[in-house]
């Protein structure tokens, strides 16, 4: 990939929320900026204001104007990294969270060997277990997008920019980033799968949304979100929408209180009946994926 060697190559935008006290996994990764063509936005969600000393001292001791921190009201993930995007300079931009653990050599190695006409680089992922130390890949990056549509974490993409440049995040608490892939036509994009690990995500830390029942309520937005751009997407996309729906359908199952589960059931039977014919069997396509990459994969 040839690209200007004045202009920073990877911009990574990680939203900072509820992580007082538990910095360490950004500090463990922060230190390697300085080797690379990185500019690192950490955006401060002010709404948690006990982390801001904290955080201004992990940016004094790495010392470097590659790492920049801004600060504002923000409420949820999507209109943190939305306040990063505004500023972000790269080639490449990359969204992680803070208390996972990227593998910044890898995505580098990736970035370099990359086509002029890729926009999007995807990853492998680990995911590491705090409480019993077990680490495990979940699944190979063979089954390509169905393998996203079922793993949809943006932490182990890399995007162009001028791909995202008019993309933005809804302003939700969970399945923002899925909405953002719908909103992108991830589906019709030009993607290339690589089988290095791009990302280690942590299970199990105290911050974790997917552990909150308040930001679990907005996966039925998500959903509606996406379903309402299925319908006036091109069939491939559209799919890979409703595959989005269907695995976000599975979390509130697996996860979710009964009043959640009952309500998203209404949910999707008040949907399907508004939709065409065609729409319908898209979506029994889209099903018949998602069960073929849950077996596929043993999830």
């Amino acid at each position: 990939m040839k690209n200007d060697p004045e202009q920073i190559l990877l911009s990574v935008i990680v939203p900072i929320g509820n992580m007082a006290g538990h910095l360490q996994f950004v500090e463990s990764w922060l230190k390697q900026v300085k080797k690379y063509s990185l500019e690192v936005i950490l955006v401060h969600d002010q709404t948690f204001l006990d982390v801001g000393t904290e955080l201004k001292e992990l940016v004094q001791l790495v010392n470097t104007s590659k790492v920049i921190l801004i600060q504002g009201v923000f409420g949820d993930p999507g209109s943190a990294r939305n306040a990063g995007l505004e500023i972000a300079t790269g080639y490449w931009v990359g969204f992680w969270d803070s208390d996972d653990t990227p593998n910044i050599e890898n995505i580098f190695a990736a970035i370099k060997i990359s086509q002029e006409y890729d926009e999007i680089l995807v990853g492998n992922f680990s995911i590491f277990d705090i409480k019993t130390k077990n680490l495990r890949t979940p699944i190979s990056n063979g089954s390509g997008i169905n393998s996203v549509a079922m793993n949809p974490g943006i932490w182990r993409m890399v995007f162009r920019r001028p791909t995202i440049s008019d993309t933005r995040f809804p302003s939700l608490k969970m399945g923002e980033d899925q909405v953002f892939l719908s909103r992108l036509n991830f589906g019709i994009r030009k993607l290339r799968f690589v089988e290095s690990i791009f990302y280690q995500y942590n299970l199990g830390s105290s911050s974790q949304l997917t552990k909150s029942r308040i930001a679990l309520k907005d996966l039925p937005l998500a959903s509606a979100i996406i379903l309402d751009h299925a319908k006036k997407a091109q069939r491939k996309q559209s799919i890979f929408d409703l595959q989005l729906v269907f695995r976000q359908q599975i979390t509130i199952m697996k996860i979710g209180d009964f009043a959640l589960k009952v309500s998203i059931l209404k949910f999707i039977g008040k949907y399907l009946k508004k939709f065409s014919f065609n729409f319908l069997v898209e979506s029994l396509i889209a099903l018949m994926r998602v069960v073929k990459t849950i077996r596929g994969a043993g999830i």
